[in-house]
Parts: structure tokens; sequence; C-alpha cells
């Protein structure tokens, strides 16, 4: 049996996701599905000792979960805990991105916090900013500003957001003089309220656009010409500010209030009906469904309300029982399907250079390489045409010597040991990749192409290749 026998871009057919596993463990599996990076063992494993709800609290608290694991591993990254200021001595101004990417994807891979890498990549993607402008300031908006608040509070981390040098340079703010009649510079205005907070359709003007970049001038950052401490840092500079009566969706704001414009103006975007309808349908999206109902919204965004933007209450509300179990399947987007590819073979790796480089490159999901604003997309109708990096990297993540990835190392053939018939192996196929889940037809088709006999090595890693290429792996 051929690769085009078994795989393929379609979804799962509706209720096939789950077929192999009844009651309680579908649903849990399909919790675990959404919320991690990849189901494995240990994972299925903990989900099934704590259940639903408990289980879910366990990864909203992430606070309390050990990860140190994890960070022996990204240890040696020296630029991840520099002050900014450092970060201008540096002679290979490069190395903060490619560490801090190489340490996102350790992360994702192997971090206990599955919960909070996933919503960590949310938030990178909704305040996109393009590594190739910010440079090594992205890297410093990566762990001062998205993953310092990535659970917090939504307006927290709007103001991290609108105070991240990297936001400021990569949106044209950091260099807006909006002093004497100046006409300030639009674009970070624009995509605060278009991408961040109100969306396309909020009800926003153009003139709300010039009266809100008008309360944003002013703020910059202490650039490599600064001295001591606080280059590459925040800065509020009044003489850059415009210090006229406003008028922003609405609302006065009196003259000369300086920097307070700019952050009672995120006061009023952080609590807006359109944010929260906005921002709240991003995440459900996210998690669950690319076009939730309005239904299914209205009571994630009375958490909002209730809580004050409070993003665990949040995602709490959208990760329900019901909601889960309702969930239509979803695509995995390329960084998604290569990490989980990783976690589910039980590779080592020492560094993603290669996976980076090559095979997220041709899928077209290079870490903080997206150069819009909008962020990576999260639709099915982009990613779909991708297809031959997607089975590339199935195959070449289950295989030795030159036609593996380099810098990771898996060997599948040791996880069916002792198993000689190609049932037995293709059953053990579906227990590690898909804790059982698969439809019978699907290990049928695997122990087919296995053929009769023992199978050989070679044969065993092609077919985990081939598991790996399925549909049910390729959705969530």
């Amino acid at each position: 049996m051929g690769i085009t026998a078994l795989t393929g871009a379609a979804a799962p057919a509706a209720g096939q996701s789950t077929a192999g596993l009844s009651g309680e463990d579908a649903v849990l599996y399909k919790l675990v599905q959404r919320i991690t990076f990849g189901v494995n063992d240990e994972e299925f494993a903990l989900a099934r000792t704590l259940g639903f709800e408990k289980y879910l609290e366990y990864h909203l608290s992430f606070e309390q979960i050990d990860d140190s694991s994890v960070l022996a591993m990204i240890s040696g990254f020296t630029t991840l805990s520099m002050e900014p200021y450092q970060y201008y001595a540096l002679t290979d101004t490069g190395l903060p991105m490619r560490e801090t990417a190489e340490a996102m994807l350790f992360r994702a891979v192997f971090s206990k916090r599955q919960l909070l890498e996933r919503v960590v990549e949310f938030w990178t993607d909704h305040f996109n900013i393009d590594q190739n402008k910010a440079s090594f300031h992205k890297a410093i908006n990566d762990r001062d500003a998205i993953r310092t608040a990535a659970m917090t509070n939504f307006r927290n981390l709007l103001q991290k957001s609108a105070t991240s040098p990297a936001m400021l340079i990569y949106l044209d703010n950091a260099s807006s003089n909006a002093s004497n009649g100046r006409s300030p510079n639009q674009n970070y205005a624009r995509e605060l309220m278009e991408l961040h907070t109100l969306g396309v359709n909020g009800g926003y003007t153009q003139a709300d656009v010039l009266a809100a970049a008008k309360a944003l001038s002013g703020w910059t950052y202490y650039s490599s010409s600064a001295d001591g401490v606080n280059r590459g840092k925040f800065r509020y500079n009044n003489a850059l500010h415009d210090q006229t009566a406003k008028t922003i969706l609405g609302v006065a704001f009196p003259a000369n209030q300086g920097q307070n414009d700019g952050n009672r103006l995120l006061d009023i975007l952080a609590n807006h009906p359109s944010t929260i309808q906005f921002v709240c349908t991003k995440l459900f999206r996210y998690f669950l469904d690319y076009t939730p109902s309005q239904a299914a919204l209205a009571p994630v965004m009375d958490a909002w309300v209730s809580s004050n933007g409070d993003i665990r209450t949040i995602l709490g509300a959208i990760l329900t029982r019901q909601n889960v179990m309702a969930a239509a399947p979803k695509y995995k987007r390329p960084l998604h399907l290569m990490v989980s590819g990783i976690r589910a073979v039980r590779a080592t790796v020492t560094n993603f250079n290669t996976l980076r480089g090559t095979q997220l490159r041709l899928a077209g999901h290079i870490p903080y390489n997206w150069s819009p604003p909008n962020g990576y997309p999260d639709a099915y109708g982009y990613w779909v045409g991708l297809l031959l990096p997607r089975w590339n990297f199935g195959f070449r993540v289950t295989q030795t010597g030159s036609l593996a990835i380099s810098g990771i190392t898996s060997n599948v053939t040791s996880l069916v040991t002792g198993l000689t018939t190609a049932n037995a192996i293709a059953q053990r196929i579906n227990q590690l990749l898909f804790q059982g889940s698969l439809p019978a037809a699907r290990v049928t088709a695997l122990a087919t192409y296995l053929g009769t006999g023992v199978p050989s090595a070679a044969k065993i890693r092609d077919a985990f290749g081939l598991a790996l290429n399925l549909p049910e792996f390729q959705w969530v």
C-alpha cells in the first residue's frame, strides 16, 4: 500500500479522530490534543489520572509545574537572560533571535507547561513582530512582553506590547514625532486597533486612528546612542508628544496629559466590547473551532467581563467539556505538526537548526519570521497547499543516518522491541502515536503495508512515517 492510500490533507471523517476510544478517554484525548503540542504516553496518563477538570486546572496553574528539565536544556543559551543594553555589545547580533527560536522549540517539545507554550504561540501571532525588522529587540519582546504576560490579564499584556521597543520599532512608533503640529506615524495606532484590540470591523474611524497616533506619540525607546543600562528599554519622550486635546472612540482626552494619553487609550481599548468579541473569537478559533458560533462565544465574553480580562478565566470558559467534545477537527500548522511528530516518536534533540532552516522554512513557518503584522494564519485554506514539506518531515523524522533530520535522533524500532508481526506493530504504532484512537481500518492499512513475515527495520521506520502522515495525525 502506497503513501497516497494512507495519507491526505482531508480532515478525519466526523467522529473518527477518536474512533478507537470511548467514554472519558475520548474527551480527554481531544483535550490533550488541543492544549498541548502533541499527545504522548506521559501526558495522556496524567490526564487520565487527574480527570478533565483537574488536568485543565493543572495546566492553567502552570507556575506549580516543575519545568526544570527543559530549563536545563536551554541553560546554555546565554542571551536569554541578558539585559537589553547587553545586546548592543554582541558582535553577532543575530545570536539572540537564534537562541530565542531554539529555546521556543525546546520548550514546545519538552516543556511540562504545555498549555503555557500554546498560549505563548497564540500571543506571539496576535502581537506579531517580524524579527527581520525588529532584530534582537524581538528576543527581548518574547521574554519580557509575551512570555511573562501570556497568562495574566489582557490589559497587562497590551501594556507590555505597547511599551515593547520591538513593537515600537516594527510598527514605526519609535520614530513618531507629533510635536508642534507634526503629523504622527499612524502604523502602530492602526494595527493596535485593527489587529490587537477592536478588529477591522470594530467601529473605529480614520479620525480615531489619527487621534490614537497622537496619543501614542513620544512612546519610543532608548537607542544605541543612549548611555548606560537604559539602552534598548522603553522611553516616553514628552518632547515628541502631541499635547493637544483629542477625541478617540467618542471619548474626550484633555490637552497636556502627556504619557497618560496613551495609557488611557489602552484602558479604553482593553475593555471595549469590540475587543472582547474579537480576541475571544480568535482564542476560541485557535484552540477549538475555525468558526465558533455566537452562542458558544457568549459565555467566553461574559468570562472576560466578569474577570476584567483575566486570561486564565477566559481560557477556562473556552476549554469546557462541552466545547471540547463539540470541537471539529483543526488542521495543524506546520510548527505544531513537526513538534507533535518529534514528541510522538520520542526523539532526542541536540539542536533545531535544520528543523528551522529547512523543514519549517520549506513549510513556510519559521518562528518569528512572518512579515505582515497579522501573524501566521490560523486557517486551513492557507496551509493546505503545502503538503510535500509535511509529508517529507513525517518520513525523515523517523529515519536514521543521512535520511534523518540533523540534530534530531529517533529510534522508532526500539519502540516496538519484541514485536514480530505486522498486526502487533501496527497496534503498537496506534498506541504510541494515537493512544489507541485510530479507526480499525487505519490500523489494518498500516499492518498491510508492513506485509507478511517479520517486518524489516526500514519497513518499520517507514510505517511510523506513514502514520505521522495520516489525516488523524495531521489534524487535531
